[in-house]
């Protein structure tokens, strides 16, 4: 597996979380206009259960990109599952999993290691594997 590949699921996450505020932006703007005083409301945009319909565009690439992660974060556990080394394992799932800055993994596993050992040593992994 390539650093790309193993990127794509915290680059999906970022997507849906986009998405999410998409989402929440269109159920903000939903405006109401008066009319008659038996119904003083009507809503200008029709929901699908309190989503507009002008976002079921983006309702639909959240879903996709939902299913998407789901299956990298598959693949990835997979992957990682068979690393032997251990260190390498854990700087794995708090980088590709996690989704830790470089620095932090460093702090995280220690023993004197620094973002840029941890870097190098996925780089090293995945060219040897």
């Amino acid at each position: 597996m390539t650093v790309k590949e193993l990127n794509q699921y915290r680059f999906l996450i970022g997507e849906i979380k986009y998405l999410e505020r998409k989402i929440n932006e269109q159920k903000a703007t939903l405006s109401v206009q008066g009319s008659a005083p038996e119904y003083p409301y009507i809503l200008q945009n029709r929901t699908l259960e309190g989503i507009p319909a002008s976002a079921a565009g983006i309702v639909t690439k959240y879903c996709a990109a939902k299913l998407r992660a789901e299956q990298e974060l598959d693949k990835l556990i997979d992957y990682i599952t068979d690393i032997p080394d251990s260190q390498i394992r854990q700087i794995f799932n708090l980088r590709f999993i996690d989704g830790y800055k470089w620095n932090t993994v460093a702090d995280i596993v220690g023993g004197g290691n620094t973002e840029d050992s941890v870097r190098m040593a996925v780089i090293r992994y995945t060219q040897k594997n």
